[in-house]
């Protein structure tokens, strides 16, 4: 009966979340895909990095990532922020599967606001679920060079299997990138590093933060829980905290849990 009454409260609560998140982001032109329109405007622009962290269109992500968007600049914006919003639902989708539908509806609906902000983050929540539980170097390099700090906990699961080679290749990709990226625009990656010096966050929050989210990230790949990389993983993305569409990433939790419950289990005798 307990279990019951805490599913429909969830239900309604984030029914109720979802439903204002949808008023509130459509109320005004500005804030619905307001992270993907960063993107947009900042890949057609010769000096993206000139607002600070905070404001509306600030771009944040390195030059590749820019260079990257800029292949669909010739989108309307209309049909960017469909095919971003479209591939955030599927990443939760996927993300969100092993759940059971009483709580896979409601963390579903908790998601949408994460949605209608069109943010890369549920696209580098399965790329790290895919990094942790056994795919390519290539898994790692989207966190790598966006957000930078996330990659870290793949990277040290893979340096705890003492599995050096696809360290090496990950690291390896990401260099190879850049430095192509330099050679096409060297003035853009002068103007991001700049940018990054200029608005560093050392408060101490986010300082006790990272040396948490490292603890747990050394500990997660010494002994090998997946969950406890799932909660380094959210703890190591720049926006962690209580907001409501940084709590998204979270959602590497279902599939890491099980992946973890699997590796755990009693094998049968053959």
């Amino acid at each position: 009966m307990g279990q019951r009454i805490l599913v429909v409260q969830l239900w309604l609560g984030t029914m109720v979340l979802a439903a204002f998140a949808t008023w509130a982001y459509t109320m005004g032109p500005s804030y619905l895909g307001v992270d993907a329109h960063a993107y947009w405007v900042g890949a057609q622009m010769s000096h993206p990095y000139t607002l600070p962290p905070g404001e509306i269109d600030a771009v944040l992500y390195s030059p590749v990532f820019l260079e990257a968007v800029r292949v669909l600049e010739f989108l309307p914006w209309k049909v960017f922020l469909a095919g971003l919003m479209l591939a955030d639902c599927v990443a939760f989708w996927w993300l969100s599967a092993p759940l059971p539908w009483k709580w896979r509806a409601p963390a579903l609906a908790a998601c949408w606001p994460a949605v209608l902000l069109a943010n890369v983050n549920p696209l580098l929540c399965v790329s790290t679920v895919l990094a942790i539980t056994g795919a390519g170097a290539w898994s790692v390099v989207p966190s790598l060079l966006t957000k930078i700090t996330p990659a870290l906990m793949p990277l040290a699961w893979w340096a705890s299997d003492k599995d050096w080679r696809r360290v090496a290749r990950a690291t390896a990709m990401a260099t190879v990138l850049v430095a192509i990226s330099w050679r096409l625009d060297p003035s853009l990656w002068r103007q991001w590093i700049a940018f990054l010096f200029a608005h560093s966050d050392d408060s101490t929050v986010r300082t006790l933060r990272l040396i948490l989210a490292a603890g747990l990230a050394g500990w997660a790949a010494k002994s090998r829980r997946l969950w406890v990389a799932g909660l380094a993983f959210y703890l190591l993305l720049p926006m962690a905290g209580w907001h409501v569409h940084s709590l998204a990433g979270l959602m590497v939790l279902p599939r890491l849990i099980r992946a973890d419950r699997l590796t755990r289990a009693p094998q049968p005798d053959s």
